[in-house]
This record gives structure tokens, sequence and C-alpha cells, in this order.
């Protein structure tokens, strides 16, 4: 069995349709879906739409749908600028779900165990009971792998969330995958940034175990990509064509993004719409 598994989307659509012609073509009977779909991308109900048409048996709740659920009931914190980041993403994608979508992404889990074949994977966005964090966010120990099998007792365990295409061992042997980040391609070392292409992970599975492990980036139009955010007119669309081009977040730049902000009006804009205030941002 030829099976996809897909992550970190992040609302780039093009990237997606580049990724799923790809693994059609490769014959996939199957998907797993990772989380983190939607955000800061241009593209929210064709992505939903795309993914709900698929031979899904796994469809995670990456901690962006968490961020955004939580920032609708003013749950999410309000004391950095990056806070306001989250909120006014939320803002601008509130209006295009309705209420029996987030009812759907509200019950999904953040982390699955199946049994494949003859091997045993347990399934999570990041950690098993926590779906955020920077935990296996390199550099890590590689003991800190061990997290990925506290809850089931597995051959294999595959994570998303740190955007990087990875495979390790655990100190007792099991493997560690990571398909990488199909919308937002992510390297530390600089010179390895230059390939931004969408990427996922092409498992085959056979009665003997994993016959092949598939690494697979694809080339996407970022130009068709670019267009359609500033059709759409998304916030930061400056800081997603960096993104796009660079693969650097801008919104980590704390002094940046406050400046932003503030030439914006962004806050007094969140805090009407959500019907919350923010303290003195840090």
């Amino acid at each position: 069995m030829k099976l996809a598994v897909l992550g970190d989307i992040h609302g780039n659509l093009t990237a997606l349709e580049a990724a799923l012609a790809d693994a059609d073509q490769l014959g996939v009977e199957e998907y797993w879906l990772m989380g983190d779909e939607l955000m800061p991308g241009p593209s929210h109900l064709e992505i939903l739409q795309i993914l709900d048409s698929l031979p899904y048996t796994t469809r995670l709740r990456g901690n962006w749908e968490d961020s955004y659920l939580a920032a609708r009931a003013g749950r999410y914190p309000r004391n950095k600028p990056l806070d306001l980041f989250v909120y006014r993403q939320s803002q601008h994608l509130d209006p295009f779900l309705t209420d029996a979508m987030r009812q759907t992404m509200q019950e999904r889990s953040i982390y699955q165990h199946r049994q494949v074949g003859p091997l045993r994977f347990n399934l999570s966005h990041h950690l098993p009971q926590k779906n955020w964090g920077r935990e296996l966010v390199p550099p890590f120990e590689q003991a800190d792998l061990e997290a990925l099998f506290e809850e089931d007792e597995a051959d294999v365990a595959i994570f998303a969330h740190s955007h990087i295409q990875q495979l390790f061992y655990t100190p007792q042997g099991q493997l560690v995958l990571n398909p990488g980040s199909i919308g937002q391609p992510y390297f530390p070392w600089k010179q390895l940034r230059q390939d931004l292409r969408a990427q996922y992970l092409l498992l085959e599975i056979d009665e003997t175990g994993l016959a092949q492990i598939d690494f697979r980036k694809v080339a996407y139009d970022v130009d068709l990509e670019i267009k359609r955010a500033v059709e759409v007119d998304i916030p930061y669309l400056d800081f997603y064509q960096h993104l796009l081009k660079t693969g650097i977040r801008l919104s980590n730049d704390v002094h940046y993004l406050d400046s932003y902000h503030q030439k914006m009006g962004t806050q007094q804009e969140v805090e009407e719409y959500f019907a919350v205030s923010f303290s003195e941002l840090e």
C-alpha cells in the first residue's frame, strides 16, 4: 500500500495542489493529514474541500487550529505582538467557516495510534499530549524522541509541526519520521533554505514492513500563490510573500511585527472584532 503523509499546509493551496498531483501520479491510496491546514495563506474553503474529498484515515488537529479556536473564544494569550498576529489571522479566517466546520475541527484528535500491516504507528501533530511547543524543533536531544512513544507502544512515530523533513531512531531503535511542510518548508541551515519546494512523505508498506520511505519535494508556482494572496487581500501580505520567497518568518521579528501593528491599527481592529482587550504588549 502507498500512503502519503501531509502536514503543515498553512493555507497554501498552490503547494497542496502540486503535492497531491505528485501523490496521485505515484498511485497513493491513503492519506494521513497531520494538522495545521489553514493560515496564514489565502485559501481556506478550497483547501478544506480538497482535504475532505481525499481517502484519508487520519486527520489530526494542529496547533494553528487550536490557536484559531482559542482566539475566537477569547482564550488565546494577549501579551505579545505574536499573540496579536494570531488574533488577526484568526479574524481573517473566521467569516469563511461555519459552526459545523468549527465543531468538526474541535472534535479532531491531536494523536492517533494505528496498525498498518505488521507495523504500529503513533501519529501526532507534535507530541501525543501537546500539539504546540518547541520540544522537537532542532536542536533537541535524541532522548526527547521517546515522548512520541509514551501513549502507546509502537514501531514508528510520525510527527509534523517543525516543518523539517526528518528521520531519526530513538535510543531503543524505534523509527521517527517527519513529513516536512507542504506550505512552509523550513531549514535552519541557510544554504539548504534555498529549496522551498512543497514537502510530504510517501510510505510504501507491505507484509514485511516499510518497503519504501520517500521524502518528496515538489516544485509549485510561487507567483500563482502570491497572486491568490493578493486577490484575497490577506493580512500580512508582505510577510507571506517574504516567507514564500525566502523561507523566513518576519513574524518572528518582534520589533518589526510591533511596528507593523502600530502602523495598521491592528490592536484596535482585533479588540473590536473579538470583544477582547490586550494588556500592554511585551
